[in-house]
Order: C-alpha cells, then structure tokens, then sequence
C-alpha cells in the first residue's frame, strides 16, 4: 500500500468539517477515514493543528486560508456584473437597493463552499491532514506513516499551522515541526513557507467580516429609507437605535472576544522560547498507556517519537550533546524567528485585508449606477463630479480598514488593562471609546458629501485614509530579527550531517 497519500481539501472540510472531531484521541477512528485519502505525488499544504481545539475555530481558519480570495473575486465579479446589467436594463432607481445584495449573497456562499465548486472544474486541493492520511486503525501501518513523516513534509508546498495555545504542548505538533526543521535543514538553508493562523484570530475575522457585511446593508437600507422620507426625525430615531444597539450588543462582544485573542498572541513567543519537547503532552501518557474505552494497553506514542528525533538530532561523535536539547535549541532559535514574522506580518495583511475590504465591494454597483445616470444638474464642472464619484466608491474600503485598525488598537489596549482589571472590565471600559471613535472616522466623511459641488469629502477621505495607514503602523509594526547561536545538527546514519544553522537562519524568510 502506497503511504505517501493527501486528501482534496473539499473532502477534509465536508460535513462543515467533521473530520476534525476526534474523541479519546485517535481510537475511534474505522479503516473508512484511512480510504478517504489518495495517493500523491505532492501536497499543497502540510495543515498541522491539535486535536483539542474546536473544529469549529479550524473550519474558520482553513475557510480563511483556502476560501477568503476566492470569495472576494467573486464578489468583485458579481457586483460589476450586476451593475452593468442594471444599466443595461436602466433599472429604476426604486430598485437599485437590492441591487447590493447579490454581492453579498455570492460572498457567504463561495466563501463557504469554494473548495467544492472547485472540485467540479479542476483538480482539487491537496493538503496533509494526520487522521484521513496516516492510518490510526493499524500500528504497523501508523507506525510506518510516521516514520515516513518526512516524505510528507517533503512533498508539501507550504506548512500551515492551525494554531492555538496547547498547539506546542502537544507531543506530535512537536514531532511535525522536528519534521519540518529537520527536511529544511537537509534541503537547504531556507525553509518552506510557513502560515500560522491563530484559530481564535479566524473566528475574530470571521465575525468582524460578517458584521461589516450587516453594516453595508444597514447603511445603503437607512440611505433609501433617508431618501423616501418626508421627515428627517424617525430617521434619525433609527439611526440612533441602531448606534444604541451596536454599543450593547456587537462591539462588546468583538472587544471581548479580541482582548482574549490578544492574550494568547502575547503567549505565543514566550512559549517558542520555554519550549521543550519533554515536557510535551500525548494522549497515551496522559491516561496511563491504557485505552479509556476498551482499557487495553496502549504503544507509547512517546517511545516511538524520541527514537526518530534520536535518528534525526543525535549524534555519534559526541554522545554528550542530547538530541532532545538540540531539537528544543531549534525550536526556540531558527522557528521563533519564522512564526514570529509571520505572525506579526503575514496573515494580518492578506486575510484581514481580504476579508474588510469584501464587505464593500457590492456597494460598487451603485456607484456604477449613479455614475451611468449623471449628474442631477450640470451647473459645476463634470470633472469634479467625477472625482466625487469616485471618492464615493473609496470611502468605504478605507473605513473597513480604519474600523479594523481601530478594533485592533482597542484590543492591545485591552490586553494592557488586563494587568489591573478584570477582561469583563476591560471590556466595558473600551465600549465609548471604540464607539467614540468609529464615530469620528465615520460622520466627518459621511457629512462632507451631503455638501454639494467641491472637493471636501477628497480631504474626508485622505485624512480617513492617512489615518488608517497610522493605526496599521502603529499596530502592527514589522517584527524584529530574534537572536540566535550557531545550532549544530548531526544524522546518524548514511545521510550524513546535518548544516550547521547560522545567526542569519533564525529569522530568514
């Protein structure tokens, strides 16, 4: 049987990813999932996760990773679609408010089922993933999965962690990472790309994404109501019931949910520089080397992982130096550097951009719309009507990010309150002033268009845009190269020894 195997990704996340629930660890599991997976020749992506965290969090994260781009390119698609029917049919103006929702609409369901729609016109994805593709129901079979773990790595694209705070107190988290320093060491200087995703930082996007979303049709909703009403005063009776609701009801939900985030981020670094791989946790040790069901004798997951790092990190010549203080030596030194560059930078960028920036695109169709039906008058000039147009479609992606920006300030203010109060506390003391704020970024800009003619809301949306560039700087600054000494590594067998690492290697990209 061929043991080099991956699984399509669509497989992996189906049944709103059912797969990655796992009772007593792996003992439950039939030959069925072993069949899932397929022989290959490579894999796209390595996921590597602990079996604790809730399904629910990786299905958000692997939605992010896989799902999120697709989703914004259809949603971009689909809104300049729209809106070039509905100037083609010249739509009357009555309707063009619903004309946002298909945008929308598309967003929810390519960001949910991407990897099956993909299916059916393409190949699939393939990715890693240790339940379906290293056989849990026989020992010899696992035994000679894991063993060949390094073929896996070796033919993986790109290691993505799906990471969470017990992720490096895990024992065969440690054994995937060993694996990935050790193929990177053997093939070169440089190591593959690797994509952290903080699962709890998914479900924060996730919900920010959607309350975007509701923000959108709120807005372009609360605009036809303001242009069908006789009196301004129920309008603003709602727009204040609205502001009242937001403040009790979203914003101190995301505020919580982030400072918590924030917190285990800050955790991150301090465990990659405590990290050991004794002290590492496996499901066999945990409950005696007994099964907690049948109550038979268990293999010692253990035993089995520190003979391979012994093969990998030992080394002949000089018996003294421990193989287990070499791997934590890596750990603590070369990955440190390259979690923490991703962590600070990558996944901040594409997916927290990504994921903003969608919840304004169908609001493209109405800008196209007004645009296509002209000016009201023609008394100014038709140039800075244009420009105004064109603002109009930029105020609301740079208010996305400025609001993003916002939420993340407030929450590693959170994580500093946190040292004298309570997260409960925190949280309420951060509610006014994130509303506060949201408000002034979002009211000066809004007030400069109902001024006609000029170029006001240019001013409104640069200083929007300035600001949103500051925030970004501030809070998110580029990581900084982490020290590390000379880390001796040595094969013991016909491979022969392992590159020596460099200061340089640490935090190398």
């Amino acid at each position: 049987m061929d043991l080099m195997r991956g699984v399509p990704l669509h497989v992996a996340l189906s049944g709103w990813a059912k797969h990655w629930v796992s009772l007593n660890g792996m003992f439950n599991l039939s030959p069925s999932s072993y069949q899932l997976s397929r022989p290959v020749e490579s894999l796209e992506n390595f996921l590597s996760h602990d079996w604790a965290t809730s399904r629910w969090l990786k299905l958000l994260s692997l939605l992010i990773i896989f799902n999120s781009k697709p989703a914004a390119v259809a949603t971009f698609l689909v809104s300049i679609s729209v809106g070039l029917v509905a100037i083609f049919l010249q739509l009357p103006q009555e309707s063009w408010v619903w004309l946002t929702l298909p945008g929308h609409i598309t967003w929810l369901l390519v960001f949910c089922f991407w990897q099956r729609l993909r299916s059916f016109v393409t190949q699939p994805t393939m990715v890693f993933m240790d339940k379906i593709c290293i056989a849990q129901h026989d020992d010899n079979l696992k035994e000679r999965g894991i063993l060949g773990l390094a073929a896996f790595v070796r033919s993986s694209n790109k290691l993505t962690i799906l990471w969470s705070p017990r992720y490096f107190t895990r024992l065969w988290c440690s054994f995937e990472i060993a694996t990935f320093l050790r193929d990177a060491s053997r093939s070169g200087p440089k190591l593959k790309p690797i994509e952290i995703m903080p699962v709890k930082m998914a479900f924060l996007l996730v919900i920010l994404a959607i309350h975007a979303h509701a923000q959108s049709l709120g807005f372009r909703f609360l605009s036809y109501m303001a242009s069908q009403a006789q009196s301004s005063r129920g309008l603003w009776v709602f727009l204040l019931a609205v502001i009242t609701l937001e403040a009790l009801l979203a914003q101190p939900f995301i505020l919580y949910i982030g400072i918590d985030l924030m917190k285990e981020v800050e955790e991150l670094p301090r465990q990659l520089k405590a990290f050991s791989i004794r002290s590492a946790q496996c499901f066999c040790c945990s409950n005696g080397h007994l099964n907690p069901e049948t109550k038979q004798a268990l293999p010692c997951d253990r035993l089995l992982v520190y003979q391979t790092l012994r093969e990998w990190f030992g080394n002949e010549e000089d018996p003294s130096v421990d193989y287990l203080d070499t791997f934590d030596t890596l750990v603590q030194k070369r990955l440190f550097g390259k979690v923490m560059r991703s962590v600070t930078s990558g996944w901040y960028i594409s997916y927290s951009l990504t994921m903003m920036f969608v919840a304004s695109m169908p609001y493209f169709t109405l800008c196209m719309l007004e645009t296509a039906h002209g000016p009201d008058s023609l008394e100014g000039e038709l140039w800075i009507w244009l420009v105004r147009q064109f603002l109009k479609a930029a105020k609301y992606p740079a208010l996305n990010v400025l609001t993003f920006c916002t939420y993340m300030a407030m929450f590693k203010l959170g994580a500093v309150l946190m040292r004298r109060w309570s997260q409960l506390v925190s949280t309420v003391l951060l509610v006014p002033l994130t509303l506060a704020l949201l408000l002034v970024w979002f009211v000066p800009v809004e007030m400069s268009f109902s001024f006609t003619g000029g170029l006001l809301p240019l001013a409104a949306v640069l200083c929007e845009a300035l600001l949103a560039g500051l925030l970004w700087y501030l809070t998110f600054p580029s990581a900084e190269p982490c020290e590390a000494k000379d880390v001796k590594m040595h094969h013991v067998g016909s491979v022969g020894s392992i590159p020596a690492l460099d200061a340089y290697d640490a935090f190398s990209i």
